[in-house]
């Protein structure tokens, strides 16, 4: 009897689960729109206008000091004196005494040098002397020199006519001689005069500079800060004993800042584009200069944001840096140059408008560099969200998309600029701006305002 009641059992629980599937067990129908081929797809599109303004080059990089100075000493001493106003961190003015070296050893080779020169202007002073005394009594020589030659010739003309002796003739030779040898003697003298005079006139210029040394080492035992800047070490300190050469301190030059960016190679070549532009042409011929990737300074912003406001300097993209490109990161080193760091200009960003603001633009600051340039070509402005992944937009043609190939150039706030590639792209064409799941060339759409898409979307 149990088995016959567990059979009867089985079979009805088989029925039941058979008329539940049957009833519930179907796929249930999925009620399909109606398609029409003629249907178009709603879009929202926004007409390619033609840029002018100039393209803007954004990179970023570090501010550093122009240069930094190493201030050594120029002669050898111990430090005398440190001011307490010029030690690591403080901001010194041109002139500041910054070390006073012990001057007592170059004081007295001054005076010691001094007392040689007095020594040599007297000695000079005495042949001054001696040659103006021989040249008196080489004038007498030569006085007594034409008396004798008249005596003798009064003498030989005696002897020629028998009037007087031989002995007497040789009398007169012999005082002629003595009179000749006299005056000879006088002129040797003052040759010898002349000659020691020079020598200590010389010996006197050699004094001299000695000494114009010994005073210059007095004034190089107090060192001042050759330029406007800021200490950035102590390197000695008072009581010190250095040596003619040793450095003694580094000064920041603040008066100019200088950025470390890089460029991309496609970033470089928009500025060298309007550096061939300027020169008038894109010939290789203008490209025969003294440097040929040199350019003419380019201006451009150098922007530090904080506090959400971003502090602006002018500054100009002057040089590369190193030599050329950049093996590790293959972009091209460049030096920007802020000439007046302290000239700020304040601009808010978003909805703040006051905040803190640096007074300078300071060594070690990450900021934002914008180099404007100008192109040869005419580029469009298109809303960012029209241009497509891949380099692509999509534009409508009587109710059709096409698609196009275009170069993203830059892209500034909610704008893209772009550049046709093949110059199908142009001016006043309607680029769609609204996703779409599927695109494909040709399909047919519908431009509507941005109210009628949303009851078109709310509808469907």
């Amino acid at each position: 009897m149990r088995i016959v009641i567990n059979i009867v059992s089985s079979i009805a629980i088989l029925a039941v689960g058979a008329v539940l599937f049957a009833f519930y067990g179907q796929k249930p129908e999925i009620p399909k729109e109606p398609e029409s081929a003629n249907e178009a797809t709603l879009v929202r599109t926004a007409e390619a206008v033609e840029h002018t303004e100039p393209i803007w080059v954004t990179t970023s990089g570090e501010a550093s000091t122009y240069r930094v100075l190493t201030v050594g000493a120029e002669v050898g001493g111990k430090i005398q004196t440190k001011p307490a106003s010029t030690r690591g961190g403080e901001f010194v003015k041109a002139g500041t005494l910054l070390f006073e070296i012990d001057s007592l050893n170059f004081r007295l080779e001054v005076d010691r040098l001094q007392a040689e020169l007095d020594r040599i202007d007297a000695q000079i002073e005495n042949l001054n002397v001696d040659l103006a005394n021989t040249k008196k009594l080489l004038d007498l020589a030569a006085e007594d020199v034409a008396l004798q030659q008249r005596q003798l010739a009064r003498v030989r003309n005696l002897y020629e006519r028998k009037a007087t002796t031989e002995a007497e003739l040789d009398a007169a030779l012999r005082m002629e001689l003595m009179s000749r040898n006299t005056h000879q003697t006088l002129v040797n003298q003052g040759v010898g005069l002349a000659s020691q005079l020079k020598t200590k006139t010389a010996e006197r210029g050699l004094f001299e500079a000695q000494h114009a040394k010994a005073v210059a080492d007095v004034k190089r035992c107090q060192v001042v800060s050759p330029i406007d800047g800021r200490l950035v070490d102590d390197v000695v300190e008072q009581g010190d004993f250095v040596k003619a050469g040793d450095p003694l301190v580094h000064i920041s030059d603040a008066s100019h800042m200088e950025i470390h960016c890089q460029l991309e190679a496609d970033e470089l070549g928009w500025i060298w584009q309007q550096e061939l532009s300027n020169r008038g042409g894109t010939s290789d011929a203008q490209l025969q200069v003294e440097d040929p990737i040199d350019f003419t300074p380019v201006p451009c912003e150098v922007v530090y944001v904080f506090d959400g406001v971003e502090t602006v300097w002018d500054g100009e993209l002057t040089r590369f840096e190193g030599t050329g490109l950049d093996r590790e990161t293959r972009t091209f080193p460049c030096r920007i140059v802020v000439k007046e760091p302290e000239q700020t200009r304040l601009r808010s960003k978003g909805e703040r408008t006051i905040g803190i603001t640096p007074p300078t633009l300071l060594s070690g600051m990450y900021v934002d560099v914008r180099i404007p340039v100008a192109s040869g070509r005419q580029l469009l402005a298109i809303p960012r969200e029209g241009a497509r992944p891949g380099g692509s937009v999509w534009v409508v043609h009587e109710g059709k998309i096409g698609i196009q190939r275009v170069s993203v150039v830059a892209t500034q706030d909610d704008m893209a600029v772009v550049l046709g590639m093949q110059g199908d792209l142009h001016k006043g064409d309607r680029v769609i701006v609204s996703p779409l799941p599927a695109v494909f060339e040709g399909m047919a759409v519908s431009e509507v305002v941005e109210g009628d898409v949303i009851e078109a979307e709310a509808a469907r």
